[in-house]
């Protein structure tokens, strides 16, 4: 275990009275049209004497009125205001958690982002909207009537598309009815860990694993950009656990041993990835800031386990050999099974031990007016199992 490692300071008796010193709530709500309205029976042109089914038992679905297509430019500012509360904020009682240190850099980008928001809404929905309706209804002339009928209104568009957001101080009533609060509260490191895993996941998924990236391929230094993202996050929000902060010197001192220029291939992609697949679970996440990251021993340098008996963290399958293993369990706690006894630490390489990498190259509109958060996690969706690609 990391003897260096950052004790818990903040008792989680303290938690919630830290939350409220240093911490704010963001709420952002995007009110849009849906371009779509509910399908009507009489819609269909149904054959006579044919009864559909009671509608209680299933939903005839939607009628467009835009184009879905049209409609994706204006839903896009809802991704990117999601991106923008979970960059340094972890969700938290129907909003965003950001430390108020930081909330400034928050405000800036979402006032950036309403400003082009209302641009596109004055200067190109809105003027286009008509227009829009009617050669979409012209393709469909058989039902064209209905879907002018279905549109709404330019009015009721301009009134209803609106960007807001909302800061709030945090306050906790006594008693039962801040219970619900305080309990939230203590698990929020969880919650965090889990957002900062689902986001490396997707990374391994779509740009390692799909892409058929290997040690001998190399990954480029945009490798790095998912890191230092997760790095930013947990660093500000570790006001409400300070062992956050083991996590983020372990995410350094990794980065340390890389080179920063020119592609990561062999034992600097090894490294990578170990460090990549250590961040990819909340479990594993969770050792890391109990310490159990790096206290440089002999034993670095031999195999953790006998070969083929290392297991990786649940939903992780590794390919390849024994060796492949055992250099995954090096970096990974949740990679060895028995826990911390079977763990050998990680340790930076000295400079020499380091290879130099030549420089290379919805609903209706009523039903959509909710705000934030309105999915999982960073605007993620459910992640797929990563296969560890072939270390050498």
């Amino acid at each position: 275990m990391n003897t260096n490692a950052i004790e818990k300071t903040v008792a989680p008796e303290d938690r919630v009275n830290v939350i409220k010193e240093h911490g704010v709530l963001v709420h952002v709500g995007i009110h849009l049209i849906s371009g779509s309205a509910k399908l009507f029976e009489e819609d269909l042109d149904l054959p006579d004497g044919f009864t559909l089914p009671d509608g209680k038992v299933f939903s005839l679905g939607r009628k467009y009125f835009v184009p879905p297509a049209t409609m994706k430019r204006a839903n896009n500012f809802r991704t990117k205001a999601t991106a923008l509360c979970s960059s340094k904020g972890t969700k938290f009682s129907g909003a965003y958690l950001w430390s108020l240190k930081d909330a400034q850099e928050l405000v800036k980008g979402l006032e950036a982002l309403k400003e082009e928001f209302y641009d596109f809404k004055d200067n190109v929905f809105v003027p286009n909207y008509p227009q829009w309706v009617e050669d979409w209804a012209n393709q469909y002339p058989t039902i064209k009537d209905r879907l002018l009928d279905a549109a709404a209104s330019v009015e009721r568009i301009e009134e209803f598309m609106q960007f807001e957001y909302t800061l709030i101080s945090i306050g906790v009533p006594e008693g039962e009815l801040g219970d619900a609060f305080r309990s939230s509260a203590l698990s929020l490191s969880d919650r965090l860990y889990k957002e900062v895993a689902d986001d490396i996941r997707s990374y391994l998924v779509h740009s390692v694993q799909k892409k058929g990236r290997n040690a001998n391929d190399g990954l480029s230094q945009k490798a790095r950009s998912p890191i230092m993202s997760a790095r930013g996050k947990l660093e500000s929000l570790s006001f409400f656990d300070p062992a956050i902060m083991n996590v983020v010197s372990y995410i350094d001192d990794v980065l340390e041993t890389l080179p920063k220029a020119g592609y990561m291939k062999g034992d600097d992609f090894n490294r990578l990835m170990s460090l990549l697949v250590s961040l990819s679970t909340k479990d594993s996440i969770k050792l890391l800031s109990e310490g159990m990251s790096a206290q440089p021993t002999a034993a670095t340098t031999q195999p953790a386990v006998a070969a083929g008996q290392v297991s990786a963290p649940s939903g992780i399958h590794v390919k390849g050999s024994g060796d492949d293993f055992n250099s995954l369990a090096r970096f990974n706690p949740m990679a060895v099974p028995g826990g911390m006894e079977n763990i050998v630490p990680f340790s930076k390489p000295s400079p020499a031990e380091i290879p130099a990498s030549p420089a290379q190259k919805q609903e209706s509109e009523e039903e959509i007016e909710a705000g934030f958060p309105y999915q999982n996690g960073a605007g993620q969706e459910e992640v797929e199992d990563f296969q560890m690609p072939t270390l050498f």
